[in-house]
């Protein structure tokens, strides 16, 4: 079961995390919110295997994202 881990406005965030996560190995993916209005703008949750969150939010609490 896939488990967000961390939702982000911004892209260049995005990628930050995503290359933190796949660099120890963790398996992620990235899922575009919709906003309901265009003055709310766009999130992008970041999703990992429910078995990897712990170790997704250790590294993301450790490079203070």
């Amino acid at each position: 079961m896939w488990t967000v881990v961390y939702v982000a406005q911004k892209s260049q965030e995005v990628l930050k995390i995503k290359y933190i996560l796949d660099e120890n190995n963790i398996i992620s993916r990235v899922k575009k919110g919709n906003a309901s209005t265009e003055e709310e703008g766009t999130c992008f949750e970041i999703m990992v295997p429910a078995t990897e969150i712990s170790q997704a939010q250790n590294l993301i609490l450790e490079f203070e994202m």
